[in-house]
């Protein structure tokens, strides 16, 4: 749960690399994210940002990516869709 002051690092794992995968990709409520950066690595799959919960609030953050936001080399869609749940009590 976070706290008052607190934030989330959250990790986004894709399975191929993406030529467009973007913040817009991401559904955000119960705060806002920040610091999107992809990870440079040999995958090129990786993705960080952090959550940061509204103040004076209890609830919950959620953190959506939802089915074909977003494409992979080959111009497929994504046909996977996650929600993240993050309890939080900052009042």
């Amino acid at each position: 749960m976070l706290k008052i002051g607190e934030q989330a690092s959250i990790t986004f794992d894709l399975s191929e690399i993406s030529t467009d995968f973007t913040s817009d990709d991401i559904t955000v409520s119960g705060g806002t994210l920040y610091y999107f950066t992809k990870i440079l690595s040999t995958s090129n799959t990786r993705y960080t940002a952090t959550f940061i919960p509204t103040q004076n609030s209890t609830t919950n953050g959620e953190i959506t990516v939802g089915y074909s936001t977003f494409s992979n080399s080959l111009g497929n869609l994504n046909t996977a869709s996650d929600t993240h749940t993050i309890y939080v009590n900052t009042k």
